[in-house]
């Protein structure tokens, strides 16, 4: 997360942000802000050092900013990306500024949950740019070569397949279906899952330098129409259009 002179932004209003957002309001329908808990607090490391090790936490002015945001840009709609280590001091803010937070279905499962425990007002994902695809990741869940989320027993795969009623042949499918189904007020699907992509089309492996990173590009004919159709269909049957 970048570092922000906070201290001039407060003696401007925190114009620069406010106009920002203004103008992204104009153009479309709902912001998502990444690395939302940096405005609760971030993570400030000396200019001078090689790694991020010898940093430490500074409290950022969250509050203020968002008060003045939602008393000059009435009726702006935003969500947060709040995973992360310093998503508990973000929480406040999420609430007093009623701003939904985001899961991860692909997080959702393991640690002996036995099933996904899905809050109504986060904002649902399958995946992420940063997450590796549906089908990629279903497949590599016992990778212990894989960056993601990994569950190792046979045990673990099958009750994923149970919870999402999945025999795993299309287990983008069943993932998007049981997102569409859940209680989430909203799911957002990337492009690779409804087009049903493995690992070599994800978007990024965070904290590497891949060439790949952000280089996927979405073909048209990729999308065939009896997608759209299933796609289309589902919407209709979990009264999400």
């Amino acid at each position: 997360h970048p570092i922000y002179n906070w201290g001039e932004h407060k003696k401007t209003d925190f114009k620069w942000w406010i106009d920002r957002i203004k103008h992204l309001d104009s153009m479309i329908d709902i912001i998502r802000i990444d690395h939302f808990n940096g405005f609760a607090k971030y993570w400030e490391i000396p200019a001078k050092d090689d790694n991020g090790l010898n940093g430490n936490w500074v409290k950022a002015p969250g509050d203020a900013f968002f008060e003045l945001l939602f008393k000059e840009v009435k009726g702006c709609r935003i969500f947060a990306e709040n995973l992360g280590e310093a998503a508990p001091e973000a929480d406040p803010l999420l609430s007093k500024y009623n701003i939904p937070g985001m899961m991860i279905l692909q997080f959702s499962f393991g640690n002996g949950l036995k099933e996904p425990n899905i809050n109504p007002d986060l904002v649902l994902y399958t995946g992420t740019h940063d997450n590796d695809t549906a089908v990629g990741w279903f497949n590599n869940l016992s990778d212990t070569n894989s960056q993601d989320i990994k569950i190792d027993t046979l045990d673990g795969i099958e009750l994923i397949k149970k919870i999402l009623e999945s025999d795993g042949k299309e287990i983008n499918w069943d993932m998007i279906a049981y997102s569409y189904k859940s209680t989430a007020k909203t799911v957002i699907i990337p492009m690779q899952d409804l087009i049903g992509l493995g690992s070599s089309e994800r978007m990024n492996i965070p904290g590497t330098v891949n060439k790949n990173n952000w280089t996927w590009r979405f073909n048209p004919d990729q999308l065939l129409k009896d997608k759209e159709d299933r796609l289309l269909k589902l919407t209709i049957e979990s009264e999400r259009l």
